[in-house]
């Protein structure tokens, strides 16, 4: 196919180019803004359809974890031969040494909560990626993630005839006729690359990367690694056979971070006698006002309600054993017989930021 010529801001370079199903990617130079740009070309016109697609999905995109459109590039019949794209300098997932310690695994989470926060982000807007990996990643030198390569990407609740997909990675659904084109699908394969990154190897699902049933549930990641319960748990989830079984990718959103930040959160409670602090330090506190009291306790991740004494309510709800409290909440100590003699203290909850 004979190559047009991208605006004249734009200069070639001399770094290697990198080829993909439908286009290669090569890197240049953009003189207007003094940056680097990846700019996807066309190599066959059966690519076409994909990097219209491409085009579509990264101009309604709008995610710090998506690489970024700038610009686009026309043949001589107003055809489109290539996208003009944000450039990465870094590796992908695929380069992420399996973590053999605490710090490489926190590492390891925190890429992988930029991966669920950019799938979160196009699932919003009922974009499915379909080919979910972790080659389909950027990494930044200062450690930004970006998802890249939507070629294959197809709104929600579509249904196709073409199951394209990478073996190991689609989810079961992806070998059924026609494909249905679902959110859950994505969460399969984000599970799947959970367990790349953080085992070094995808489950067993069956042969040759197919899924067959009989391999459901496939063996539990925390009986191949050292990790939270709460978090092996959403990744076996997220390899269900059933894409009802999967949770929602904002959940392993909420989970990681939940990781990335336990044992930093902290509460504050004033009543009559002063302020109450929980913390880590102090992972349980007994909150009183007369004959009413809670117990708070912290468990690295929530605050929650271990023992109640007498009369207290959350939010106008009695309080009970087990009872999550929430940032912002009120609690009142003694019920309404007492009129001006209930206490009230309001719980704020400080949550350590993340940077990204």
């Amino acid at each position: 196919m004979s190559r047009p010529q991208p605006p004249t801001r734009y200069k070639a370079t001399s770094r290697a180019s990198s080829a993909g199903g439908y286009g290669v990617v090569e890197v240049w130079h953009d003189n207007m803004l003094n940056r680097e740009v990846a700019i996807k070309w066309l190599i066959s016109h059966d690519g076409e359809d994909q990097l219209l697609n491409e085009w579509r999905v990264l101009a309604n995109a709008v995610s710090r974890h998506v690489v970024e459109i700038y610009d686009l590039v026309f043949d001589r019949h107003g055809a489109l031969f290539g996208i003009v794209m944000e450039y990465v300098a870094g590796g992908t997932l695929m380069d992420v040494p399996v973590p053999d310690d605490e710090q490489q695994q926190i590492q390891a989470f925190h890429l992988l909560y930029q991966l669920a926060l950019g799938l979160t982000d196009l699932h919003k807007n009922a974009i499915v990626h379909r080919d979910v990996k972790p080659e389909n990643t950027v990494i930044s030198v200062d450690g930004r993630l970006k998802i890249c390569d939507f070629g294959l990407a197809t709104p929600a609740g579509e249904t196709s005839l073409q199951a394209r997909a990478t073996m190991g990675y689609c989810a079961p659904e992806f070998f059924s006729r026609p494909v249905p084109i679902s959110l859950k699908s994505d969460v399969y394969s984000f599970g799947a690359v959970c367990w790349k990154v953080l085992v070094g190897e995808l489950p067993k699902i069956g042969r040759h990367g197919i899924p067959e049933a009989s391999h459901f549930p496939i063996e539990g990641i925390g009986g191949r690694t050292t990790l939270p319960i709460r978090l092996a748990d959403l990744i076996d989830r997220c390899m269900s056979w059933k894409p009802d079984d999967r949770p929602e990718i904002s959940e392993a959103v909420l989970t990681l971070r939940n990781e990335l930040t336990r044992g930093r959160h902290r509460a504050s409670v004033l009543l009559s006698g002063g302020p109450a602090t929980i913390d880590v330090g102090t992972p349980r506190k007994k909150l009183s006002a007369g004959a009413n009291s809670i117990q708070v306790e912290y468990d690295g991740y929530d605050f929650s309600i271990a023992a109640v004494g007498g009369d207290v309510f959350i939010n106008n709800s009695a309080a009970v054993v087990g009872h999550r409290l929430t940032e912002g909440c009120l609690l009142t100590f003694g019920n309404a017989s007492l009129a001006a003699g209930r206490a009230f203290a309001p719980f704020r909850q400080f949550v350590p930021e993340l940077v990204i």
